[in-house]
């Protein structure tokens, strides 16, 4: 789920008149946009299950709190099964992100194979190791257990 999907979905409500959809949508656009403008460089995915999450959060406890007092929470109730959909959508969305990631991550393995290879060629430094894996596994490593294994192979070989 990106920030075009819903403004997307935003406009298609609005074209509807789906007050719910129309008021949960742009709050959440809203919220989106200025968390990126504060944030800049936020996987937006990431970004928008936060919004959603923290948004979802504030709507339930404002629902107890007029019920508590009696008052009436005809709105919320309106707007909550709408924004635990937008929520579900995301996390869904993120998660199967999320494992494509890892389906496409080298395994500790083939990363070690990965960075000896680099090694075998001339990367004599950690820069040089990582340099080589952004090259020729972009996107497809720990980075963190990238670093850990070439600082451990280069003490090795050095």
């Amino acid at each position: 789920m990106n920030l075009t999907t819903l403004k997307a979905q935003h406009l298609n409500a609005r074209k509807q008149k789906d007050a719910a959809h129309t008021a949960v949508l742009g709050r959440v656009i809203g919220d989106v946009e200025t968390v990126a403008k504060n944030k800049p460089g936020t996987d937006q995915a990431a970004l928008i299950t936060g919004v959603l999450t923290d948004q979802l959060g504030a709507l339930i406890r404002e629902r107890e709190q007029l019920a508590g007092l009696g008052r009436d929470t005809a709105q919320i109730d309106v707007e909550l099964p709408v924004l635990q959909a937008l929520h579900a959508q995301a996390t869904e969305a993120q998660r199967q992100a999320q494992a494509e990631l890892s389906a496409r991550q080298l395994t500790p393995e083939a990363l070690e194979a990965a960075i000896r290879q680099a090694v075998s060629e001339g990367a004599g430094n950690i820069g040089a190791v990582m340099k080589y894996l952004k090259t020729h596994h972009e996107d497809g490593y720990d980075g963190k257990l990238a670093s850990e294994t070439a600082k451990r192979v280069l003490a090795d070989v050095g």
